[in-house]
């Protein structure tokens, strides 16, 4: 039973938006797989059923029968999750989010201390070795013939997802509509469009995948993905239609994926910030490649 204070619980339910029995932006399925990597603990398991069937309730119920440690390192996963997808967006949810993590550290047992740790160096989640062999494929599909092109980067497209763990999904149908596939990532779903052209991508374009995302749910997200580039008048005229859920991934954003060894994972982390942040659709990666590296 974990020492969870009530007027902590109460900070708790208030960052992570439990009022009304939600937690974040989880679904149940997504909620139950971020728990369990986060902890190796189901969620959905009867004993945390007791206070209620929601997530929300079997959250608190979750804080009330783990011990302190289990309890503080999902809150920091959970502030962590949030922190990801979200700026606070003024001073009272900065002061609520390090009172967040103040309450994890205090529940792990972690001491507390002005001085700033230097953090540990991050472990790739793709081997060198593999992006090495995958750029080579993707260096291949240069030489084919047109007409076998769109079939090999849609195959080595899905091989990349998977090495980073997207839970790929290929190319399928849905009344008549061709879906060039989807990935999972931050737990939310994005429909994917591949182009191999040399024609820039223009706004006519981008209005397909715009459509679909827009028209299959009020949630929809898409990334379209050219191995050329975008025509800036496309993107110009693509913003200025209405608010949009897609970014742009380009010829150079690959480039540079497979060339330097970028992680995957934080070039779309960064370029969805953006996205949420400004309203522009593509994000260069040469914007932020140097941080990157910098950071590795």
């Amino acid at each position: 039973m974990s020492s969870l204070k009530m007027a902590e619980r109460q900070i708790l339910e208030q960052h992570f938006g439990m009022a009304g029995g939600y937690v974040l932006n989880f679904s149940d399925r997504t909620f139950g797989e971020f728990v369990f990597e986060a902890v190796d603990r189901d969620i959905h398991n009867e004993k945390y059923k007791t206070g209620g069937t929601s997530k929300a309730n079997k959250l608190r119920t979750f804080w009330k029968v783990e011990s302190d440690s289990m309890v503080g390192k999902l809150i920091l996963a959970l502030v962590d999750y949030d922190g990801t997808l979200n700026v606070p967006r003024d001073a009272d949810e900065k002061t609520r989010v390090e009172k967040c993590r103040q309450i994890a550290t205090r529940l792990a047992g972690q001491a507390t201390s002005t001085i700033v740790q230097p953090p540990a160096k991050p472990q790739p989640v793709v081997s060198r070795d593999t992006l090495v062999a995958l750029r080579s494929r993707f260096l291949l599909i240069s030489t084919l013939p047109p007409h076998d092109r769109g079939y090999a980067l849609e195959k080595f497209l899905y091989d990349l997802f998977a090495a980073y763990r997207f839970n790929p999904r290929p190319s399928f149908r849905i009344k008549g509509e061709q879906i060039d596939g989807s990935i999972e990532f931050g737990h939310e779903v994005y429909l994917i469009e591949a182009k191999w052209q040399s024609e820039p991508i223009v706004q006519g374009d981008l209005a397909v995948l715009d459509s679909r995302v827009s028209g299959h749910s009020q949630i929809g997200r898409g990334v379209f993905i050219t191995v050329g580039c975008f025509s800036p008048d496309g993107i110009t005229a693509h913003e200025r239609l209405r608010p949009s859920a897609m970014i742009g991934i380009d010829g150079q954003d690959l480039y540079y994926v497979l060339e330097r060894a970028l992680p995957l994972d934080e070039v779309l982390r960064r370029k969805l910030r953006w996205l949420v942040e400004t309203g522009h659709f593509h994000y260069p990666v040469r914007e932020f490649v140097a941080e990157l590296e910098k950071h590795r």
